[in-house]
């Protein structure tokens, strides 16, 4: 719990708490990334001549590959599990209810036209004049997008180590900033 107390709020892992599979995911992104971006493996170099083995090359783990966007599988699935349990809590979605396009649930246009009856789990509307809100909102099926889904697929390359670090600390930033907003606006609970 340590590294992810690190990156997010205490409230914030309270809240990720009610799926407790959001914390293991992002607690299986930090262990990865810490162990790509430390080990180094060593590998024989033999002798052309006689075979014989006359050193050892070392490599560190984060310069082998050429597409990274494994690093982050695990963050940006903890980033969906955060995204169907936030729109629960404020009241975008029912927890019965079956979404097989998490995006949609953060459709700004739907909910400026929804926004009267959205009751969040605390039982308050969401304010229709709160324009931060809405644009956390719209910011979070922007980061989907391109935090998920680009990776996810075929042309979605990450080309560098470090820009996969980058990814997965991003968000852990989004659900942590987002979190904090809705949580100190009364909205959500942890």
């Amino acid at each position: 719990m340590d590294k992810l107390s690190d990156q997010l709020d205490s409230d914030v892992i309270e809240f990720l708490n009610k799926k407790r599979e959001i914390v293991k995911l992002l607690r299986d992104w930090s262990t990865l990334v810490d162990y790509t971006g430390e080990t180094s493996i060593s590998t024989p170099m033999p002798n052309e001549v006689t075979g014989r083995i006359r050193g050892y090359k070392v490599t560190q783990i984060s310069t082998l590959y050429s597409d990274y966007s494994f690093l982050i599988a695990s963050a940006y699935k903890a980033f969906e599990g955060y995204l169907y349990l936030l729109a629960e809590s404020l009241g975008l979605k029912k927890e019965s209810e079956e979404i097989s396009n998490i995006g949609s649930l953060y459709d700004s246009d739907k909910i400026q036209k929804i926004k009267e009856d959205i009751i969040t789990k605390t039982g308050k509307k969401i304010d229709k004049g709160d324009k931060e809100g809405l644009e956390i909102i719209d910011g979070l099926k922007r980061a989907l997008r391109h935090y998920r889904h680009n990776p996810a697929h075929f042309g979605g390359r990450i080309d560098r180590f470090q820009k996969a670090k980058n990814y997965g600390s991003m968000i852990f930033t989004i659900i942590n900033d987002s979190t904090k907003y809705f949580l100190d606006k009364g909205l959500i609970a942890s």
